[in-house]
Formats: structure tokens, sequence, C-alpha cells
């Protein structure tokens, strides 16, 4: 159960043989990992991420917008 303003790390993996954009309506991600690698250099903010087949990242959001 999320509650307004929780922090939430969630990981997108794409299981399928199509790329698959995905996003978290009205929140931005801060993107911690990709395909199990650490991002490095300056903070990767996204709202959507284009995740390739067998890919995944992790990310952080606060859930702070009820998207109303």
């Amino acid at each position: 159960m999320v509650r307004e303003g929780d922090l939430v790390k969630p990981t997108f993996v794409n299981r399928s043989f199509m790329d698959h954009p995905m996003h978290l309506r009205i929140h931005h991600l801060l993107v911690l990992s990709r395909n199990g690698r650490p991002v490095t250099g300056s903070p990767w903010w996204a709202y959507t991420l284009n995740v390739a087949p067998g890919e995944s990242y992790e990310v952080v959001f606060r859930a702070d917008n009820l998207g109303f």
C-alpha cells in the first residue's frame, strides 16, 4: 500500500520482444540503475522510459501527485 508522500522504488522489467515506453502517470522518476548497474553522472530524471526487450530500470519517485 502506497500512501501520499511515500518514497517508492519500483523496478521496470521488459520481458517482451518489443520496446515498451513505461511511466507512472503524473510522476517524475529518478533513474537509479539500468540493467543492474547504477547510473553515474548528473541525476537522470524522466517522465517516460523506453525499456527495450530484456532491459530493467530501477527508479524512485515520491507519491505526491494524485493525478487530478
